[in-house]
């Protein structure tokens, strides 16, 4: 009988063996990758600069996917997705699949810098800081108005020209008019069309 146990307990562990061999072992390791930046360093404040993230792996695995959040460290803006779509501080946004092309918008002027980690499906990370250096947009502009001395009561045109340097699309302006000396009223006319 003993005999019998002695069979039957090698039979079926040379059938385990033989199914443990057959089926597929999901096993996981670490595969290193490097993350890598190109980016515009010098722009101007509320303007988009191309940041262009990339994902280099040892080696392709099916399931494993990459996905970034950043953190401001200094200074203040966002970034948006080519779509428009924007990324908030501390979310994870995933690389399509192995790139992410973004744009940052500073909304201060300074030295900025920004941290971004990059994680794989099973948490490994690795981080790049980006700088950024903001200024204003620089911008000219030029009154024209009347060189003699204007009658009490009566009307005369100045004319205010704003020039933006920088050639940016988009930006916006605020005016404010006020007397140096003496009073009077200044009214707003819709520009001339040539």
């Amino acid at each position: 009988m003993k005999n019998h146990y002695k069979y039957i307990f090698g039979f079926l562990t040379i059938l385990a063996l033989i199914i443990a061999c057959t089926k597929e072992v999901g096993l996981y390791t670490e595969v290193e990758f490097e993350i890598t930046e190109e980016h515009e360093a010098d722009g101007f404040i509320s303007t988009p600069l191309a940041t262009f993230l990339t994902i280099t792996p040892e080696e392709l695995l099916e399931d494993l996917s990459y996905s970034f959040s950043y953190k401001i460290n200094s200074g203040a803006g966002y970034f948006e997705a080519v779509d428009g779509t924007t990324i908030e501080e501390g979310v994870k946004a995933s690389f399509n699949p192995l790139s992410a092309s973004l744009d940052y918008i500073p909304t201060a002027i300074g030295d900025h810098s920004v941290t971004f980690t990059a994680s794989d499906t099973f948490g490994f990370t690795e981080e790049i800081t980006l700088t950024y250096t903001i200024t204003n947009i620089p911008v000219t502009w030029t009154a024209e108005g009347p060189t003699d001395p204007v009658l009490l009561g009566s009307s005369q045109s100045i004319t205010v020209t704003l020039g933006n340097e920088a050639a940016v699309i988009g930006a916006t302006y605020q005016r404010n008019y006020s007397f140096s000396e003496g009073s009077g009223n200044l009214y707003t006319a819709a520009p001339e069309s040539n």
